[in-house]
């Protein structure tokens, strides 16, 4: 090729006397270094086309991987191809500079057919990758100085097949292929580049590898100079910029379309994520620590609607890729039991992914196959960590927080119902219902709190698209931990809203009021607030703080009183808090994997006992719980923790023991006349039992709530 490129460009300045080339080898010789170096697969067209180092290419069955028919070879090896599929032809480009297009002639044989020499274009330089955009009906190509070429295929005259001629079919690029102004003989009719070439431009200096199309009318283009260029095809077409990140050259580009980013490989170990809605953001790599790349990462494949990325390299490595965690989900060794001989001198050149066939292939001087299971995308999931999940009683339905986004789900069949995208400005860290049902309060990441309304009609249907009707704006200079949701009562005569947050303050908004009626803080150094929790039975709420205190409150007097309770725990951070209503009894978890159980108002403040959570493994520590809910008619606690688990705890001998008796909250029977005579003292752990643990997760376990109604356990 370099022999060839210095005697054009020196006989193009008149500086070269004739070189004597070696004659071409003969159809039957093959060349014993032959690789595959590069494979195009075509759904529309159902086949693959393979391109050698040096002569073969060859139109190939994905069934059984049989060779259909040749490129003719004359020309010069073919580099790059691509099928266009309005006019069923096919584009190849040549390492002589030229740029050659196909008829394909379909036989009555299905697994055979045949390729009409059409025309030939050339070129000023070798095309490395040629590309078809099938909404603005153009065929993109880039060269080997870096420039891009944007060429009008002409399909637009030749679209209709011409119904004189019953044997002919359009190719889009002449007249009709085995109609009268068409000849088999023309393949040396030089067409010129000028009259077709529609625009070009520049934008690397070395030569271009690879290119993409993105869905809002983008070209990709990756090169050797190190540089990913990403440039506007429509309407405002002098728009580019440049993304810089990789240390070699650019070989391989993809894009998953279901989670909006850009993939690339190239010479070097690691593949580069790009978000490419953010210019010039900083790529994320895709590394792995334990099994990672060694050799140019020749190829980089999304697989559509999944997560998953696949990354091959040289050395015969495969790797397949989470999007959601950016870590590797298995990795595919293809050199096992060679020899270190064979190792050394081992390649893979290309990968292909068959998705019909959820079939991996893989190229080099052999061909090597991997069939694996379909991949698919499960409904239920979500692309980020699902923080709370709630159960609305009032239509039957679940709500999950995930990111932004809120997912409703029938709770019969577990079926989504419907999802509002980006309610929020930041994550949605905290999420209650109110007792209707027809609203729920949402708080972020960035301190925000809104009340959102969505209702089901009386046949189940969906007629409110999760719009915001009380929007309070920033109450919180910090993450919204918790919301509670306090019902009037005889007591107190209107509902209240609370939440909480890492800043250490409080916040307690009335019913309808688009204003806080009170904020304060529990602590005058702030300790950011971890954990909220309410009792209807008993009239009171807590919050527990990063300092390892609890504070309880009187719910009805918050506003104007002080602190009831005092609960310093001393055992970490406080992670979660439940009352065990209607005791007097509060359970708090704490961030070295035990949970306190401690008296509240009537009784006096005093640890009940502190038992320990259950390790994963004799030696390892205590998984810390982030979550927890009573039931009273079990008389159990169930425990969601950092490993996925949740666990159940039977208090019956506990409360015995402690003379605990259940508390009525009303204005008949205020709550000073139930005090407790009994003197207490802290009882031993032994008297909690586990009754069960089960793995539910495979990571934290966020939320847990029980439905006494379903017999059933939600988490999240």
């Amino acid at each position: 090729q370099k022999q060839q490129t210095t005697q054009r460009l020196l006989e193009k300045y008149g500086e070269l006397t004739p070189v004597e080339r070696n004659p071409a080898p003969s159809e039957t010789e093959t060349c014993p270094d032959e690789v595959i170096r590069k494979m195009f697969f075509y759904p529309k067209w159902d086949k693959i086309v393979t391109c050698g180092r040096f002569k073969e290419c060859h139109v190939v069955n994905p069934a059984d991987f049989s060779k259909i028919c040749t490129v003719d070879a004359r020309p010069g090896a073919v580099i790059a191809a691509e099928y266009i599929p309005d006019t069923h032809c096919l584009a190849v480009t040549r390492n002589d500079s030229r740029m050659q297009f196909f008829a394909i002639r379909e036989k009555s044989n299905p697994t055979s057919l045949e390729l009409e020499d059409l025309y030939i274009m050339p070129l000023a330089e070798p095309n490395m990758v040629v590309k078809w955009h099938d909404k603005y009906k153009r065929l993109y190509t880039g060269d080997k100085a870096g420039t891009v070429f944007e060429w009008d295929a002409g399909i637009e005259d030749y679209l209709m097949k011409d119904s004189q001629e019953t044997d002919s079919f359009t190719t889009g690029f002449g007249p009709p292929v085995g109609s009268k102004g068409w000849q088999a003989t023309q393949f040396e009719k030089f067409r010129s580049a000028q009259q077709r070439m529609v625009r070009k431009w520049s934008r690397h200096t070395e030569p271009i590898l690879d290119m993409i199309f993105l869905p809002k009318g983008q070209m990709v283009t990756g090169s050797m100079d190190t540089t990913i260029t990403v440039h506007d095809l429509g309407e405002n077409d002098h728009s580019h910029y440049t993304l810089q990140g990789h240390k070699a050259g650019v070989c391989s580009l993809t894009y998953s379309s279901e989670y909006q980013l850009l993939l690339s490989s190239g010479f070097e170990y690691n593949a580069y994520c790009w978000n490419v809605n953010v210019p010039h953001d900083k790529p994320t790599l895709l590394h792995d620590p334990i099994k990672p790349h060694n050799g140019t990462i020749v190829k980089i494949h999304a697989i559509d609607g999944t997560s998953q990325v696949l990354s091959c390299d040289s050395k015969g490595k495969i790797k397949i890729w989470d999007l959601r965690t950016m870590k590797s989900l298995t990795t595919i060794f293809i050199e096992k039991g060679m020899t270190k001989a064979e190792q050394e001198v081992f390649h893979i050149s290309d990968l292909l992914h068959l998705p019909s066939k959820a079939e991996l292939v893989v190229s080099g001087k052999h061909v090597y196959f991997f069939q694996g299971n379909e991949t698919q995308k499960f409904s239920q999931t979500s692309d980020q960590p699902v923080t709370i999940a709630l159960y609305n009683r009032a239509f039957n339905k679940i709500l999950t927080a995930s990111g932004r986004n809120v997912t409703i789900w029938d709770a019969r069949t577990g079926n989504e119902v419907t999802v509002f995208k980006d309610l929020t400005d930041s994550l949605i860290t905290a999420m209650v219902l109110t007792p209707k049902g027809r609203h729920f309060w949402v708080g972020t990441s960035s301190g925000k709190l809104s009340m959102f309304k969505f209702q089901f009609s009386a046949g189940g249907c969906l007629f409110s698209t999760g719009e915001c009707i009380l929007p309070l704006g920033q109450v919180h200079a910090a993450e919204i931990t918790a919301i509670l949701y306090c019902q009037r009562d005889a007591i107190s005569r209107a509902d209240m809203i609370i939440s909480v947050s890492r800043d250490g303050t409080v916040c307690v908004v009335g019913k309808d009021q688009r204003t806080p009626t009170k904020q304060f803080s529990l602590h005058p150094k702030k300790h950011a607030v971890t954990c909220a929790a309410h009792s209807s039975a008993l009239g009171l709420v807590a919050f527990g703080t990063t300092a390892g205190v609890a504070y309880v409150f009187d719910v009805h007097s918050m506003t104007t009183r002080g602190v009831l309770q005092k609960v310093a725990v001393e055992f970490g951070e406080l992670v979660s808090a439940v009352f065990l209503d209607p005791y007097p009894v509060m359970a708090l978890s704490d961030s070295e994997g035990g949970v306190s159980l401690w008296t509240v108002r009537p009784q006096d403040n005093l640890m009940l006992v502190r038992f320990m959570n259950s390790r994963a493994s004799t030696g390892a520590h205590h998984p810390t719980v982030l979550a927890m809910s009573w039931s009273n008619a079990l008389h159990c606690l169930y425990t969601a923790d950092e490993m996925g688990r949740v666990g159940v705890w039977r208090m019956v001998d506990l409360l015995k023991k402690a003379n605990m008796k259940p508390v009525l909250n009303s204005a008949e029977t205020p709550i000073k006349a139930m005090r407790s005579t009994v003197a207490l003292t802290q009882l031993s752990p032994n008297l909690v039992h586990q009754d069960d643990l089960w793995l539910v997760h495979s990571d934290e376990c966020k939320c847990i709530q029980l439905l006494p109604e379903l017999h059933v356990v939600l988490t999240a």
